[in-house]
């Protein structure tokens, strides 16, 4: 009886343990999506559309069936369309974050206006919100998919021993090299 009394407690132990950290690894998450760094320059197809796509494509997004509000951010045209009955409101404005109605609507706190809606179970961190604010500051500029944009050949970097080189990729290889003030191994 007092070996299964020294497991028991041995075993009550560990699961404490694990949910202390469990507990701690929580907090730790929670209080880190708030200290998310904000990008120095917001880029629409890495850092806006992924958001736009998880979190409003499904009211305002391709599905005309289930689009809300005549609002679409699917497309270049829908994002800065005029909204609303009388044309007198858009979701983004370029460089006007004051009336930009996409800023006003995520950061609201009425039910009634904040997107997501909270029927949806959809919601907005604080950095994403700031992503969004600041890429309209930025310009609002919105990027179609890499795929479709045209290839541009990156420029050969310069490098001193060009005797070493037999082929471009040789080229970049070689001046990150000199770069770190390192030469290469004989061919």
């Amino acid at each position: 009886m007092k070996c299964f009394n020294q497991i028991y407690s041995f075993v009550l132990l560990c699961l404490f343990c694990l949910f202390q950290n469990g507990c701690q690894n929580t907090r730790s998450k929670q209080f880190a999506t708030l200290e998310k760094p904000i990008p120095d320059v917001i880029d629409y197809n890495f850092h806006v559309k992924p958001i736009l796509s998880d979190r409003c494509f499904t009211c305002h997004g391709p599905d005309e069936n289930t689009r809300e509000a005549g609002l679409r951010f699917d497309t270049k045209e829908g994002i800065f369309a005029a909204l609303g009955k009388d044309k007198d409101h858009y979701a983004v404005i370029a460089k006007d974050i004051e009336n930009s109605t996409l800023i006003h609507r995520i950061f609201s706190e009425d039910p009634d206006d904040i997107m997501p809606p909270p029927e949806s179970n959809l919601s907005l961190e604080e950095h994403e919100k700031e992503i969004l604010k600041k890429w309209i500051a930025q310009g609002a500029e919105w990027k179609q998919h890499w795929s479709f944009l045209p290839i541009e050949k990156e420029l050969l970097p310069s490098v001193e021993n060009t005797a070493w080189t037999t082929n471009e990729i040789d080229q970049f290889i070689l001046a990150k090299l000199e770069k770190q003030g390192l030469k290469p191994s004989k061919k």
